[in-house]
């Protein structure tokens, strides 16, 4: 039953957007380079479905690997990402195969010839795909030698290669460079020494939650949070993916009980604090909006549950104010779906990177009956192992679902400030 109303939420906060990419009991797969295997793009998109659809399930695996590019993943691809049996595909690669170097047509080429070998991969294991472009480096903290000064060319000319083949092969795409390249050159015109890449390559959280919002988009996914519309004149209320009972209005005071059906997603403290003035992106991801009209002039304090989130004054409540980036119940409830997920990626990481054929110790050359035997057990038992293992990681990636199914109904309290 709770299954049965989650997806039909699902379907109609999106009554109005062409079908999402994921759906209830969907498998993705990311498949990245470094950046990818950094876990945290892939993590927030995963809190993301977790919190803005409780009790949707779907289970997903990174297979990000350092170092690698499109042409090194297609011997792999099938291992790696196929034998998982995704439903849906996100692949991110770029930042390495453009070699550091000025922009180069045979390179691109052979980029694009790559990158429609995996997709066309995808699509044959039965799998839809979605495409994120390279992103950028920083020029004022990378290496000298990888590309200073030239590679954000190169980057920006790969990114518009992925353009064209998304659009070939009908598959979603959303150009990480363009957006992450705009954010990095107004911050550092606003503020000197500003980088959201320390080491010149790998997004620091700011830069991840850029490539996280272009994810999304591109999955179709982003919508907005609850809201609500409180009339305090005539006692009525107009919800979206929300409800609320037991409305009571005073001359100085409103409250409501609310049970939301799409919550805030979790946003790392320093991304907030870096982008929050510089792009829309943090408001879009997070647009959880109350509206309250009829009250009297003032300032009014709004208190849910015990959390004092804010003071508004009667004209900015009547306007509507987004609360998706200020604290409350929905932060705390935001942070345990993250760390839950920290600790999935990290518990698959440890299965795919530890214990993963490439990574499996030869016992010896087997070259007599006895060590193709014991080869051939050892590799029975791995195997073995490993879907023990994934088994319970894909169970805890549905409990991990219905964390916010399960805690979403608070008090709300709007008390006039004398």
């Amino acid at each position: 039953m709770r299954r049965t109303l989650c997806l039909f939420l699902l379907l109609l906060g999106l009554a109005l957007h062409a079908a999402p990419l994921l759906q209830e009991g969907d498998r993705m797969v990311f498949c990245g380079d470094s950046i990818t295997d950094q876990m945290i793009y892939t993590r927030l998109v995963m809190d993301y479905l977790a919190l803005r659809y409780p009790g949707v399930h779907v289970v997903f695996y990174n297979t990000g690997i350092s170092g690698s590019t499109a042409g090194g993943w297609k011997g792999g691809f099938a291992d790696h990402v196929l034998a998982l049996k995704p439903t849906v595909v996100s692949i991110c690669l770029g930042m390495n195969d453009g070699e550091y170097k000025p922009f180069d047509q045979q390179i691109a080429d052979g980029y694009a010839a790559n990158m429609s070998d995996l997709v066309r991969q995808a699509k044959g294991g039965g799998a839809k795909v979605v495409l994120l472009t390279p992103g950028v480096i920083d020029d004022d903290t990378i290496n000298p030698t990888r590309g200073k000064g030239i590679y954000n060319d190169t980057l920006g000319k790969l990114a518009t290669t992925i353009e064209g083949l998304a659009a070939r092969e009908g598959a979603p795409v959303f150009n990480i460079h363009t957006l992450m390249l705009d954010v990095e050159t107004r911050a550092k015109a606003a503020t000197p020494g500003f980088t959201m890449i320390p080491d010149g390559v790998h997004p620091a959280p700011p830069g991840h939650v850029l490539m996280a919002y272009g994810l999304l988009k591109a999955l179709d996914l982003l919508t907005p949070a609850a809201s609500v519309t409180v009339d305090t004149a005539t006692r009525t209320t107009v919800p979206a993916r929300c409800t609320v009972t037991d409305l009571n209005v005073t001359a100085d005071k409103v409250t409501f009980t609310r049970t939301d059906a799409a919550l805030p997603t979790y946003l790392p403290p320093e991304a907030v604090t870096a982008l929050g003035k510089l792009t829309p992106v943090l408001a879009e991801l997070n647009d959880y909006r109350l509206t309250v009209t009829g009250l009297a002039a003032g300032t009014w304090a709004l208190t849910v549950e015990k959390d004092a989130v804010g003071t508004f004054t009667a004209d900015e409540l009547a306007h509507g104010v987004n609360l998706g980036l200020l604290p409350g119940p929905w932060t705390r409830l935001a942070k345990t779906v993250d760390d839950r997920a920290s600790l999935a990626s990290r518990q698959y990481y440890r299965v795919y990177h530890g214990l993963g054929a490439r990574h499996f110790p030869q016992v010896a050359d087997a070259d007599t009956p006895t060590l193709q035997a014991l080869t051939g057990e050892m590799e029975t038992a791995r195997q073995a192992y490993i879907a023990k293992l994934v088994t319970a990681y894909e169970a805890g990636e549905r409990a991990r679902a219905e964390i916010p199914a399960a805690a979403r109904t608070w008090q709300w309290t709007l008390t006039r400030v004398p």
